[in-house]
């Protein structure tokens, strides 16, 4: 019974002091770091999230938990240990001796277009007996961009042939009047303003200004994502930024200058989504991230009251490209103030059967693309 006694007070000893070592210790010279290995992925594409543990002292940490929330569309490979509801939460176990560290890599798939955080991470530890449970925070701050993935079909396809065909085309077909090529006769189509009054004087006949040609290659791509309808389009809306993607990637490669208007809002602006005139790759990647920043969840003005004074500009030598799953009366009289022979086509993506009712000029210019199921 002594011997029993004196054990039982041997372990309460060696558990107070281990108890007040761990309590006390646990958490000097640990530390951690979460981080995405990629900073921008396409949807669908896989990527890595890595977690690193790091123990620089001598005191062994039995059991060491990292806990963090980010979204649901981040689905990863290995679920074990995970909690989906609205967010994705993650519990990962470590088991890490002294002077050790250990780095994970969790392998996940982008389901969804958007920017998701991870704004911290817990650190749990505990004593050797499980008992007792301190909690460190990890302030992260770190967040992954997913754009949207190009939109691609037979439809869409034959949509940008006719544009590339139809409407470019007659692009390059404009005068500059920066670029004299010669003299010809006045002929009667001329305007006053192309007579060379120097010449008609020396030949007493009218004489006109001869230019050379230029390819004006200005697009402008506007998105509404308006879905105020009795029945919502929530498919139709997201796919709109599908289709915006594609319509890029479609100019990117065929070297035109574009600029990108949207109502949708920046989640880091709170602004309607705006990115001027410009080409190349960089501003490629500009306008696919713009298109990742728009937050579908907020509030947004109508696509007339935040971009109808920019669609009424339409100049001469700008071609427009208009996204809109919505076919109600503000955005069809908003085409309706396009001027006489300006240039515009309207993508409208669907998921069903539905073809709205337009009046023939609208109606030459609506572009029906079924959405990916």
């Amino acid at each position: 019974m002594t011997q029993i006694l004196v054990v039982g007070i041997i372990a309460g000893v060696l558990y107070f002091i281990q108890h007040h070592i761990y309590q006390k210790y646990w958490d000097k010279n640990l530390s951690g770091n979460i981080y995405f290995k990629e900073k921008e992925l396409v949807e669908n594409e896989k990527g890595t999230l890595c977690e690193i543990i790091v123990n620089d002292k001598k005191l062994p940490l039995p059991m060491v938990k990292v806990k963090f929330m980010t979204s649901k569309y981040l689905r990863f490979d290995n679920s074990r240990g995970t909690q989906n509801t609205d967010n994705y939460y993650r519990n990962d176990v470590f088991c890490i001796g002294g002077g050790e560290r250990i780095t994970r890599s969790l392998s996940f798939t982008a389901e969804k277009r958007g920017v998701f955080f991870i704004k911290e991470a817990e650190i749990v530890g505990n004593d050797l007996f499980f008992s007792n449970q301190q909690v460190d925070i990890l302030d992260l701050g770190i967040k992954l961009f997913v754009l949207p993935k190009p939109y691609v079909s037979k439809e869409f396809n034959l949509s940008l042939q006719w544009l590339n065909g139809e409407i470019l085309s007659r692009r390059h077909l404009l005068e500059d009047p920066f670029e004299f090529r010669g003299i010809r006769e006045y002929q009667p189509y001329d305007g006053m303003k192309s007579i060379n009054w120097k010449a008609s004087a020396k030949t007493g006949d009218f004489r006109v200004n001869l230019h050379d040609y230029t390819s004006i290659k200005y697009i402008r791509i506007f998105i509404n994502l308006d879905d105020t309808g009795v029945w919502k389009k929530p498919k139709c809306i997201e796919s709109s930024l599908n289709i915006a993607a594609g319509l890029i990637r479609n100019f990117a490669a065929l070297g035109i200058e574009y600029s990108l208007y949207s109502n949708g809002i920046d989640i880091f602006t709170g602004e309607p989504v705006a990115v001027s005139k410009n080409s190349g790759s960089y501003h490629e990647k500009e306008c696919f991230r713009a298109l990742a920043k728009v937050d579908l969840s907020k509030p947004m003005p109508s696509f007339s009251e935040a971009l109808g004074d920019t669609i009424r500009d339409n100049r001469s030598g700008l071609c427009d490209c208009i996204i809109s799953a919505n076919a109600y009366g503000d955005f069809l009289e908003l085409l309706d103030s396009y001027e006489n022979g300006a240039d515009y086509v309207w993508f409208c993506p669907v998921e069903d059967d539905e073809k709205p009712v337009l009046k023939p000029s609208v109606a030459a210019r609506y572009r029906r693309i079924p959405i990916w199921k």
